[in-house]
């Protein structure tokens, strides 16, 4: 790839103004989580990703929403089936078609027709080394059809970049299971990928058994939520009630109350931290007091 960004100062943020066409958007938000590793990162404009530019007044999108995707699924089935070729090349004509940045049938079927091992290694590196934003989402794409413990640093580093690859993020941490990872961009994230994120957490929590971890996130995710207007989370305030309804509803189980008691939530330093900030739901205060 091109020159390096050196953002390790004072001033880093700075060093972004010019919106250098070489560096690999993994790489800026790579650099960008270094100087904001705990919050979103700032917006200095409307479309803030550094390919901006190149996609201005750019809309390719099909008049048939079933043809979306097909044009990229079937430049993808030749280039897997014989993927001899630059991968700088096929990023370059990525840049020509309309990606869809949600999970598209067409691309899982090109995905599945291929060698598993090709697809992985192709996403990677598109995610790794794309500079535009068409093929890195086609990357994340092809990991999310066969997503490995491997690819977490990346799909988390992907997924902070202002929403526009957490659909296909959320879809590829919910298939490997990962909640940690679905909290940890909630909570850095602003705008509607939270909520894509919280669904993505929400939704199939109840069926997983508890644990003392499981516990900890949900009671630390619920209370982040309460801390935020709907409006920051990208969602309405029937969204995030009912989501801290359902957080709520399965925090306040038996199950998910013994898994807390068995694996010693409340005698950590999370625990003392919890109820220091007052966190607890009234169910895990009730059985807090109970067992003092």
């Amino acid at each position: 790839m091109g020159p390096s960004c050196t953002i390790l100062s004072v001033n880093a943020e700075e060093s972004f103004s010019g919106r250098d066409a070489q560096i690999s958007l993994f790489e800026y938000a790579r650099l960008l989580h270094q100087v904001h590793p705990e919050s979103p990162f700032p917006r200095d404009r409307r479309d803030p990703l550094p390919d901006a530019d190149a996609h201005r007044g750019c809309s390719m999108r099909p008049k048939d929403a079933r043809q979306e995707g097909v044009a990229v699924a079937d430049l993808l089935v030749a280039y897997l089936a014989e993927p001899h070729g630059e991968l700088e090349r096929l990023e370059a004509k990525l840049h020509t078609f309309h990606v869809p940045t949600f999970r598209n049938d067409h691309l899982r079927s090109a995905a599945w027709r291929a060698d598993a091992d090709v697809v992985h290694r192709t996403g990677r590196w598109l995610v790794e080394n794309a500079r535009d934003r068409c093929a890195a989402t086609v990357g994340v794409a092809l990991i999310e059809s066969c997503p490995a413990e491997e690819d977490v640093a990346l799909l988390r580093m992907t997924g902070l970049l202002y929403g526009w690859f957490a659909p296909l993020v959320a879809s590829a941490l919910r298939r490997l299971r990962d909640d940690e990872s679905r909290v940890w961009l909630a909570q850095r994230s602003s705008g509607w990928p939270s909520a894509a994120v919280l669904a993505a957490y929400t939704d199939p929590l109840g069926t997983r058994r508890p644990t003392g971890e499981r516990v900890k996130t949900a009671l630390t995710l619920a209370h982040e939520m309460r801390q935020r207007e709907p409006s920051a989370l990208g969602c309405t305030a029937e969204a995030r009630a009912y989501a801290l309804d359902r957080l709520d509803e399965l925090t306040g189980r038996d199950d998910w109350i013994v898994a807390a008691a068995n694996e010693n939530v409340w005698t950590s330093d999370w625990g003392k931290w919890a109820r220091a900030e007052s966190i607890l739901t009234p169910a895990f205060r009730s059985a807090l007091r109970g067992s003092e």
